[in-house]
């Protein structure tokens, strides 16, 4: 809060500042200027200007962090989306997605995803594969940090270990009695959590 100078009055609204929202912030300046009309001298004017000033430099920073918490909840949104191979997207198409799909030479669907600020730069890559290369991508980078922990101390696998970790897991991906399985375990998943909690 600013000093007034001496011979200033203080209006209450500028004492209390109960909130930031549009109607106090009114209120606020409508006091300063009662105030500099009761008194119109150079100090005062100098009083309200600064405290204007401080009152629209509050609007911003609200505004600002209104931006903040909003882009962060998004963020939040498009990790949890990502986890399940999906992408948050606007309710109408922008125009950046337009001009990526009225390009003369074609377009794809992570391009389209990019323009529309769904995707982070890691998603992007993966929207760009085939639904058969997802997979794969998914076990190199699991065998890439993965790390035996036994009695002896940790592990690290040798460049042919992770060529059988790798060939296991295809194996097992590809094999439909594995898949059925995990399909039935994936639909059960609901039902179990209903009746756990």
């Amino acid at each position: 809060m600013p000093s007034f100078p001496p011979n200033v009055p203080l209006p209450p609204a500028v004492l209390t500042r109960p909130d930031n929202d549009a109607i106090a912030r009114g209120k606020r300046v409508m006091a300063l200027i009662d105030a500099y009309i009761d008194k119109p001298t150079a100090d005062a004017r100098c009083a309200i200007r600064s405290q204007l000033m401080q009152e629209f430099a509050q609007a911003d920073n609200a505004q600002r962090a209104a931006e903040k918490v909003k882009a962060e909840s998004l963020a939040r949104l498009r990790d949890q989306a990502a986890l399940h191979r999906l992408a948050l997207v606007p309710f109408r198409m922008t125009r950046p997605m337009r001009d990526v799909i009225e390009q003369e030479d074609g377009w794809d669907w992570a391009d389209v995803l990019a323009a529309a600020e769904s995707v982070t730069e890691e998603s992007y890559s993966l929207a760009g594969m085939r639904a058969d290369e997802l997979p794969e991508k998914a076990i190199d980078d699991f065998i890439e940090g993965y790390v035996l922990e036994a009695d002896g101390g940790p592990h690290v696998p040798t460049d042919h270990e992770r060529f059988l970790l790798k060939d296991a897991m295809v194996g097992l991906l590809a094999d439909p009695a594995f898949t059925a399985a995990l399909a039935e375990h994936e639909a059960l998943q609901p039902e179990a959590a209903r009746l756990k909690g």
